[in-house]
């Protein structure tokens, strides 16, 4: 099983409904583990312009796991949950 952490700018391309997001995040294998960050959560959130993307915002981080950030990540440089995750960003591909 491979595990993904995912950073703000994939997010936002899911969430906005990027098809070239789409396509590369169904593209992953099925055994999948997708985590993102409780930051980036809150990034995400603030960027909502009405309470009708509320919906869409649950949906998506319903499918990741929440990392939270403690003292004893920051002294391990890391989420234990999370060692060995591939990190994923906005591939150059979804660069405009």
């Amino acid at each position: 099983m491979t595990d993904y952490l995912f950073d703000t700018t994939l997010l936002i391309d899911l969430f906005r409904g990027d098809p070239r997001a789409d396509t590369y995040f169904a593209g992953l294998p099925d055994d999948t583990g997708f985590f993102t960050h409780a930051i980036v959560q809150a990034e995400v959130l603030v960027g909502l312009h009405s309470t009708k993307e509320m919906g869409k915002f649950n949906r998506l981080f319903r499918k990741f796991e929440l990392l939270h950030t403690s003292d004893a990540d920051s002294a391990s440089q890391g989420s234990p949950r999370c060692a060995g995750c591939i990190f994923l960003t906005r591939p150059a591909f979804l660069i405009a």
